[in-house]
């Protein structure tokens, strides 16, 4: 985690001629090639649209991902949150201190300006990803399942369907047992 307030990131694509970025919403699932420059560093990354309706608003949420030997800070992937319903950036960074206030191991949020191709998109959130870094930098068992909700986290009528929305990050073999349980 960067220990400046503000970090100032840029991304831009690995040739020397500036692509468009709206070809990521033709396949938003699929990650493109750029250059992730943080600090000074630039380092090769693969980036995408974040989120699956939210990719639709004026302002996209970024999701980053790095190899293990280019990971920023120790991370392997970055969440540059949008935050669109929330203006003044704050509400997940007051939630997460709340958390750890409670004793409940809580996610690092930090404010970073994002520039893409040269263009200043605005202010976002840096989120940690939740997965097994998060476990481990906490010295945390990462043996548990942990999801990621594609849902409004209503009941389901099947198995098949909890397991078409809520993307298990750990632990895939084992199925959905424990979340529909």
């Amino acid at each position: 985690v960067a220990s400046a307030y503000l970090t100032f990131v840029s991304l831009a694509p690995v040739t020397k001629t500036p692509r468009p970025v709206a070809p990521l919403l033709a396949q938003p699932d699929e990650e493109v090639p750029c250059t992730f420059q943080a600090e000074g560093t630039p380092v090769a990354a693969e980036t995408r649209y974040r989120g699956n309706t939210s990719r639709y608003l004026s302002k996209k949420a970024w999701k980053l991902k790095f190899s293990e030997e280019t990971a920023h800070h120790g991370r392997r992937e970055l969440n540059l949150k949008a935050s669109f319903l929330d203006p003044a950036l704050i509400r997940e960074a007051l939630a997460s201190r709340l958390f750890e206030a409670v004793g409940v191991a809580g996610f690092e949020v930090e404010p970073v300006h994002l520039e893409v191709n040269g263009r200043f998109l605005g202010l976002f959130n840096q989120a940690e990803e939740l997965d097994e870094d998060f476990f481990a930098r906490r010295e945390r068992s990462s043996t548990g399942d942990l999801f990621e909700a594609e849902s409004n986290l209503t009941l389901l009528g099947s198995p098949e369907e909890y397991a078409a929305r809520y993307d298990k990050k750990t632990n895939e073999g084992t199925g959905h047992a424990e979340l529909i349980a």
